[in-house]
């Protein structure tokens, strides 16, 4: 299995998500993490470049066999995320 470290975008997403409580839309999130982080998700379009980044590391994740770190539901057309549950994980 490839180890892959945590990118800035995905660790600015997981505390965005984990702050807000409940599912965002990528628009949600990018405006949150602009004024989190202003130099992490700058260009024409944050929120493709957000789901760009975030779709090929849960991709590569899958193709490890490992869990996704987000999930998302389709709802009225408009893709909510969440963080996905931690499972199997104990606290040293």
């Amino acid at each position: 299995m490839r180890r892959k470290l945590i990118s800035v975008i995905e660790d600015c997403m997981v505390r965005v998500l984990a702050d807000s409580g409940k599912p965002l839309t990528l628009e949600e999130i990018v405006l949150r993490i602009q004024k989190m982080n202003p130099m992490v998700l700058s260009g024409t379009s944050p929120a493709k470049s957000l789901y760009s980044v975030i779709y090929r590391r849960e991709k590569t994740r899958a193709d490890d066999g490992e869990p996704g770190l987000f999930k998302r539901k389709v709802l009225f057309r408009v893709g909510l995320y969440s963080l996905r549950k931690q499972q199997g994980r104990r606290k040293n």
